[in-house]
């Protein structure tokens, strides 16, 4: 595959906000010439109700391209798009989807799901994912918002994880290096640590 991951951890920083930015993020590509596309995101969970039912929910803060990135087809509705900044939709996995069904929502789009006094109304729903190492496991029965409501909603709200498109697979060190460079002068204060599906699955 040529996707590659990387977490990502503040170091010497004392601000929860402090962290690597969005613009900062998707400005990679234009200064890695070993990656072609990036997908920056935000994973927090927070508590919600889904009908009488008290529910921890998975949130994933996540740009337009980490759906091409992941390969995420939309069933219903429509995926989040970038200029969705700071607004409150929503798109939801298959496995939150029956949960409403369950709870008598039968017309996912359109209803409103409550996040930290904050109202999400629902655009989209994604098919389901089979397992993968290199995706969140929590897109099948989370939901996904823009990732600037994310960082704004969340008090220690940073930008985690990144996934990244190599122009060639063969090379995720040498885009490893040039990331660990583009952070020292842009994003001081960043580290990361890069993998590659096949080095993951060699810790198995």
């Amino acid at each position: 595959t040529d996707l590659v991951t990387m977490y990502l951890s503040t170091q010497g920083a004392h601000s929860g906000k402090a962290g690597l930015s969005i613009q900062a993020a998707m400005a990679i590509p234009q200064n890695c010439s070993e990656i072609i596309e990036v997908g920056p995101y935000v994973s927090a969970y927070s508590q919600s109700r889904i009908g009488e039912e008290e529910v921890q929910m998975a949130m994933l803060g996540v740009t337009n391209s980490f759906f091409s990135l992941n390969k995420i087809k939309v069933l219903e509705g429509r995926a989040i798009s970038d200029l969705d900044s700071m607004m409150f939709y929503c798109v939801i996995g298959l496995g939150l989807r029956d949960k409403l069904r369950g709870a008598g929502v039968l017309e996912p789009l359109g209803h409103k799901i409550k996040i930290k006094d904050r109202l999400f109304t629902v655009v989209g729903v994604i098919d389901r994912l089979a397992p993968n190492m290199m995706r969140p496991m929590e897109l099948n029965d989370g939901m996904l918002i823009p990732i600037t409501t994310a960082l704004r909603i969340n008090e220690d709200g940073r930008i985690t994880n990144l996934t990244a498109r190599l122009a060639n697979s063969d090379r995720w060190k040498e885009a490893d290096a040039q990331v660990q460079a583009y952070f020292r002068v842009k994003a001081k204060g960043i580290s990361g640590r890069m993998s590659s599906a096949e080095e993951l699955l060699a810790q198995i």
